[in-house]
């Protein structure tokens, strides 16, 4: 605690001569200088410029083997490697096809100023073809350099084939397309090139904070709830109802405080009714019905689920992941949240985001601990962070999670999604097979389709992580793996301007680059390009800030050995990054500016009076009235104007696309001219003050200009005094809102460690640190 005070009265200190410069600046930083530099990965705080780089592999011919190497194609296994200054931005997935011309058809998206040490708009991009061998690994059989062109504009491919060189075990020619184009121009690219889904125009959006939200935080916001919509959705739908999710229970009230059917028993009776229901989930491999495993590791009800189902009309299919065997088949997971259902208007309604319909996910923005225990959560107590927890005595686990609900063309996409996906399980997983396909929208009655009303403020992009093993194919011109949830990451973090606001349930990322010698293979560049882009505001002299909020610790026990090794990879993310910014003040001479005002790193907590009475042994979170907030949220908002929302985490697990299956939706609400340039206020603008009146306790006028300095030392403030409250002995005080400093601490050097004596509250084996593990990296991260 004390280190963590220490560190925020230095930077205090030592930016308290700038704070007047800066707030008369509030209204103009952020804006464009002309300028896009950066500093290189290799080399902190040399200035080089920024290009996006796209690069997409389409397919091979003429595949031959050579000398030693010759095997037959049906052990072949082939897959392409994409790298820029011997750093690997990409690995495409096994090609499909015949087996002598694969195809992938798969696009990677980078910044090259986090590879080069110059500047180099022609940076050649290597190519790698290579043999995935089950048993040797993989094999090299040529490679082969190409410079990627200028862009003109976001569709401006003209893929060449290239012969591989240097050939030791074979041979081939690839066809492959790369163009790159300064950040600064991508700015106005409001689509995602080379998504397998068009950005649509006027849709409508409704954006929700946890799953109900009775009162809105500012006066002239619409009180908008999650559950309370889907139930209205669901109960008003005329054909049909779609629902996809890595958890779905069927007990789960909708509603709270109002008589209703459970999800169960709603969904039941509207295919009683004559509509088409399909429910699709995971099928997690450890449970095993009438069992005492029948919950599984995961506790995620697939099991009970489809029990309850089987003698309704409602079609429940259950799906592991395909394309994995062995341990690896069992964890990796369908982790989309969707529910799609026709309106009695004829439109279609599209939730997606972060939230299951499943137990423990009904929550408030209080995020109350014990007090809910005998009303609210009386029959949904969920608690997977507490040894021993009960319902008579708790803690609950409180949940915080977004979620979004679409009208218009981009719901349309949503739809498709499912179908694609239900015509892949058709003759796969377990289950009761569907009498009848999903149709496609085209040919559904009253239902307005693809001429949906194009009359909503919103821009809105359907984007996925998936693979050919989950998603119907519809020929050669499919991608073998897509992975638009990252390409479009790396976009929006590119041609930010003014400032980034994430919420994720893990963070980490970007392995490549941290300071160790361990390197578990996590190849997102969500972090590094976080990081570039503060750098480049540091040496353009601009405002930027990238606000990060995560739970205090990944869901389970913190001393488990899983959850361990996450939070050793979370550290080592979060060490490379703040590391790098600290170089990049020492060495563009930046003393009146702290890390902190660039990069805030948070988790949220809340305390609450504990029960009484309470005999035995209790926990320290009993004992002490207080409780992590779990941060299930999967969003980013990118200067009030562009929100990602989805069932994505930030590790490769959720984007390389072909782990996990995941599904998100990008949505812009620029202002049209002639409105003022930012900051203004729009839908977006709000919904992030409501967050942020959530976490921090109430509004405050900076919070409209997160790009400002004294905007960030005000959060890390506050934050900085709701931990030392978090932490006390004392339960007398309350947190101002939930947000606190996440536990690290930086020393002279900017080398980060743990805080205090390292270990969560209440959790004394638990290091904040994390520690490796024997479990297979590619399932932690």
């Amino acid at each position: 605690m004390k280190n963590l005070k220490k560190a925020a009265k230095q930077g205090k200190a030592a930016a308290q001569s700038a704070n007047q410069q800066i707030l008369t600046a509030a209204h103009s930083s952020g804006a464009s200088s002309g300028s896009s530099a950066t500093l290189a990965a290799y080399v902190p705080g040399s200035a080089v410029d920024r290009f996006l780089l796209i690069v997409k592999v389409f397919r091979v011919r003429n595949l031959k083997w050579t000398g030693l190497a010759a095997k037959t194609f049906t052990k072949f296994r082939p897959t392409v490697a994409v790298q820029v200054q011997q750093v690997k931005i990409g690995q495409t997935g096994v090609g499909t096809s015949k087996v002598d011309e694969p195809t992938f058809n798969e696009s990677f998206f980078a910044v090259t100023s986090s590879f080069l040490p110059r500047a180099s708009p022609g940076a050649l991009v290597q190519i790698t073809l290579q043999d995935f061998d089950l048993k040797l690994g993989i094999n090299e059989l040529g490679s082969f350099t190409f410079a990627p062109k200028r862009a003109t504009g976001p569709q401006s491919w003209d893929p060449e084939w290239y012969p591989t060189k240097n050939n030791v075990k074979g041979e081939g020619e690839v066809l492959v397309a790369g163009v790159f184009v300064p950040c600064d121009e991508a700015i106005g690219w409001t689509e995602t090139p080379m998504g397998d889904f068009p950005m649509r125009t006027g849709n409508d959006v409704r954006l929700y904070q946890d799953a109900y939200c009775p009162v809105p935080f500012l006066s002239h916001m619409q009180p908008r709830n999650a559950f309370e919509d889907m139930y209205e959705s669901l109960s008003g739908a005329k054909q049909f109802i779609y629902m996809t999710g890595w958890s779905v229970w069927t007990k789960l009230n909708l509603l709270r405080g109002k008589e209703c059917p459970s999800l169960g028993k709603l969904l039941a009776d509207k295919a009683e009714q004559g509509l088409q229901v399909c429910v699709l989930i995971w099928d997690e491999l450890t449970s095993v019905d009438g069992s005492p495993m029948a919950g599984g590791l995961m506790s995620t009800f697939d099991e009970e689920t489809r029990a309850f189902f089987k003698d309704t009309k409602v079609s429940c299919r259950t799906l592991h992941r395909y394309g994995y065997q062995g341990f690896e088949e069992a964890v990796m997971s369908h982790h989309q949240k969707t529910i799609i259902c026709d309106t009695a208007a004829g439109n279609i309604h599209a939730y997606v985001g972060g939230l299951d319909v499943t137990n423990g996910r009904w929550d408030t923005p209080e995020h109350r601990i014990f007090s809910s225990l005998d009303n609210d959560h009386k029959d949904d107590f969920y608690s997977a962070c507490v040894p021993g927890a009960t319902a008579e005595v708790g803690p609950r686990q409180p949940w915080h999670d977004i979620h979004s609900r679409l009208e218009g063309a981009v719901a349309v996409d949503v739809y498709e999604n499912f179908r694609q996906r239900w015509e892949m399980v058709q003759t796969a997983g377990g289950g009761k097979v569907s009498e009848k396909p999903v149709a496609p929208i085209a040919a559904l009655k009253g239902v307005a389709g693809a001429k949906v009303s194009t009359t909503g403020s919103w821009n809105c992009q359907l984007l996925r992580s998936i693979d050919r093993y989950s998603i119907e194919s519809k020929g050669e011109a499919d991608a073998n793996v897509i992975r638009s949830i990252h390409n479009t990451y790396v976009l929006r973090i590119c041609t930010a301007q003014r400032f980034i606001y994430v919420e994720n349930q893990y963070f980490m990322g970007s392995s490549h680059f941290w300071d160790s010698k361990i390197d578990p293979g996590l190849r997102n560049l969500v972090p590094i390009l976080i990081v570039e882009k503060i750098i480049s505001k540091i040496v353009a002299k601009q405002d930027f800030t990238a606000y990060i909020i995560v739970p205090m610790f990944p869901e389970g026990l913190p001393d488990s050995v899983g959850v361990q090794a996450m939070l050793r990879w979370q550290f080592l993310t979060v060490s490379m990054m703040y590391k790098r910014i600290f170089d990049a003040l020492k060495t563009n001479n930046v003393t009146e500016r702290t890390v902190e005002d660039y990069l805030v790193f948070m988790c949220v907590n809340n305390r609450e009076e504990p029960p009484k009475g309470v005999v035995g042994k209790k926990h320290g979170t009993v004992e002490n009235g207080r409780h992590t907030i779990y941060v299930h949220s999967k969003m980013i908002i990118v200067d009030d104007e562009f929100i990602l929302i989805g069932s994505a985490n930030i590790n490769d697990r959720s984007l390389r696309g072909d782990r996990d299956t995941e599904i998100a939706v990008i949505c812009n609400q620029r202002p049209p001219p002639p409105n003022p340039p930012p900051p203004h206020s729009n839908e977006l603008h709000d919904f992030r003050l409501s967050l942020w009146c959530e976490h921090f306790g109430g509004m405050d006028e900076l919070y409209r200009h997160p790009q400002n300095p004294m905007c960030a030392r005000h959060v890390q403030s506050l934050c900085v005094n709701n931990w030392e409250k978090y932490t006390a002995d004392d339960n007398s005080s309350r947190l101002k809102g939930h947000a606190c400093k996440y536990p690290y601490v930086a020393d002279a050097n900017g080398v980060l460690k743990a805080a205090g004596n390292g270990k969560f509250p209440d959790y004394p084996l638990a290091d904040i640190e994390g520690k490796l593990s024997a479990l297979p990296n590619h399932v932690t991260t």
